[in-house]
């Protein structure tokens, strides 16, 4: 299946990669591949190859970039060049490109239902794990309460999985208001 060979093409990305993100990388993708086949059991229109190789594809480009630029524009590009060069019909790459593409719901939004399970898994998973906690440390506090609200503003796509989500959401809300705003450098060496 192409999705395997998607998910090999990540993995030899992430390999002797010394990202600092790496780990949590792959982490991450198996929580969004466990979401996705959970949305996919729910919504049986959309067609499982395009979801699951959109998954695996969906976050190729991180590693690849500055942090603060736009990892879904290179996840676009390396997949629409790893589809190509895998023979794989130049319809579906354009399906899977929009997946990829818009998981953000940045500049490019959703359209198709296959997109909008990527993006919905994708910010599933950040609410079922500890990603929030991880960031926090950062000093940047504020941008992690945005990104909770644009999670939960993105999973609002399929309004069965939000509704699924809500105690959870809630959950991170209070407690990333009340959780001290440190800086993991500027707290000291440990004795």
């Amino acid at each position: 299946m192409i999705w395997d060979e998607a998910q090999r093409y990540f993995l030899s990305k992430l390999e002797g990669n010394s990202h600092v993100y790496k780990d949590l990388l792959l982490r991450h993708l198996k929580l969004v591949v466990n979401w996705g086949l959970i949305i996919l059991k729910k919504h049986l229109e959309a067609d499982k190859e395009i979801t699951l190789t959109s998954i695996y594809l969906h976050d190729v480009g991180r590693l690849a970039i500055p942090k603060h630029e736009d990892h879904a524009v290179a996840s676009e590009v390396m997949a629409r060049e790893f589809l190509a060069s895998q023979g794989y019909p130049p319809d579906k790459i354009e399906r899977i490109a929009h997946c990829v593409r818009s998981h953000r719901c940045n500049d490019v939004q959703p359209e198709t239902i296959e997109a909008k399970i990527l993006a919905v898994a994708d910010s599933a998973s950040h609410l079922t794990d500890y990603a929030y906690l991880h960031l926090i440390h950062s000093g940047e506090k504020q941008y992690i309460l945005e990104k909770l609200e644009r999670d939960y503003r993105d999973i609002g796509l399929l309004p069965d999985i939000k509704k699924q989500l809500e105690p959870l959401y809630l959950a991170w809300e209070q407690l990333l208001k009340v959780f001290p705003d440190w800086k993991l450098e500027d707290i000291g060496d440990i004795v």
